[in-house]
């Protein structure tokens, strides 16, 4: 499949754990604007890691760049709010970056970790849902339902494919 998914929840639910587990199954590009190299090798300590091209910085530009370079066939990108380019409006930013990784993802799947604000739930919850929402193929959202071990809900609150599900998964996710 090629498009634009989107993995939303709550911080520390475990969206960059499950991003990064899929993306050392799968392959393709890694791209963090949150870790540093040092924060994502902790994370590899604790996850079988497997050949993934690892890239960071917070460049919406660069990343573009990178992905026409590299021209993978999956881009993992952690996390969309952190993307930086040089629109000055806060949510005209998410805007851009969301239109800039919907154009990358033409002829490949992109798939990114959006941050939620709590004052909403379902789709109200993610910020800058309104450009999210609508250039999203698939949005997928993650609630913490234990602490130990880590258990997580994944619910479907949109899907172009069709292919709805919701399930319960447990994480290895580092404390």
């Amino acid at each position: 499949r090629v498009g634009l998914v989107c993995i939303s929840g709550e911080p520390g639910v475990g969206k960059t754990s499950i991003l990064l587990s899929n993306a050392l199954k799968l392959g393709g590009l890694f791209w963090s604007a949150e870790m540093s190299p040092d924060g994502l090798k902790t994370r590899l300590d604790t996850i079988s890691p497997v050949d993934l091209f690892f890239c960071f910085g917070q460049s919406l530009g660069m990343l573009v760049k990178v992905v026409e370079k590299r021209k993978p066939d999956i881009v993992w990108v952690d996390y969309l709010q952190l993307l930086w380019n040089d629109t000055p409006d806060p949510f005209g930013k998410i805007e851009h970056s969301i239109n800039a990784l919907k154009g990358i993802a033409y002829d490949r799947l992109v798939v990114f970790v959006s941050q939620v604000s709590r004052s909403g739930e379902g789709m109200r919850s993610l910020r800058g849902s309104g450009s999210i929402e609508y250039h999203s193929d698939c949005i997928y959202h993650i609630e913490k339902v234990e602490e130990r071990p880590v258990k997580v809900r994944i619910k479907t609150l949109k899907s172009k494919w069709g292919n709805y599900f919701s399930g319960f998964y447990e994480l290895d996710v580092p404390h």
